[in-house]
């Protein structure tokens, strides 16, 4: 008999004893309760908490032995449990799972250049990010300005049109654009994406 199956063997006999023990109402040597300390936790993993244990035993006379009663306190308690799967929602990961809880997304997002133009001005702002409508939404919200998009690129090529429209910037990524140059740019791209 190779020693998996042998010790397989010990555990199933001592598993038995501590269920005969427990029908009887027999006290537990520190082995016996470790295997139904261990028994419990593999059988009911998700229901295992420090007050999982003290209800198991709030109408028995079982008397656990220090190390297991360590052992038990130290097991989370049904509010840590909730507290836990929160912390991990929270942090997009299923509790269950640990898996993220957000649809994957095939490779990297890719920066894309915008140019957009405040209504009823010249002013035209060339910048890049990866989500335009949010990037203009949060623009809007900081100016007080209606934009218009005038043209979404596929791909960063800010820094190229910054120093093709050098002469016309005004301040950071804006540009004057009463020659209407960045505007004629934008139609020729296709205007908004």
């Amino acid at each position: 008999m190779n020693m998996l199956a042998q010790n397989e063997s010990e555990a199933s006999t001592l598993f038995k004893q501590v269920i005969k023990k427990l029908e009887s109402k027999e006290d537990l040597s520190f082995v016996e309760q470790c295997v139904m300390v261990v028994a419990l936790t593999a059988f009911h993993p998700g229901k295992i908490t420090s007050d999982y244990f003290i209800k198991l035993n709030e109408n028995s006379d079982f008397v656990p032995h220090d190390v297991i009663e360590k052992f038990i306190n130290a097991l989370p308690s049904s509010m840590d449990r909730t507290y836990s799967d929160v912390g991990y929602i929270s942090c997009g990961l299923d509790p269950k799972t640990k898996e993220s809880i957000y649809p994957e997304v095939s490779g990297p997002k890719a920066e894309k250049t915008y140019i957009v133009k405040k209504r009823g001005t010249n002013e035209i702002k060339i910048g890049k990010t990866i989500d335009v409508g949010f990037r203009v939404k949060t623009l809007q919200n900081q100016s007080g300005c209606k934009l218009d998009i005038l043209c979404i690129i596929e791909k960063n090529i800010e820094n190229m049109l910054h120093r093709q429209f050098a002469e016309f910037r005004t301040v950071g990524e804006w540009f004057d654009d009463s020659k209407g140059l960045i505007a004629a740019f934008a139609a020729k791209q296709g205007g908004e994406a």
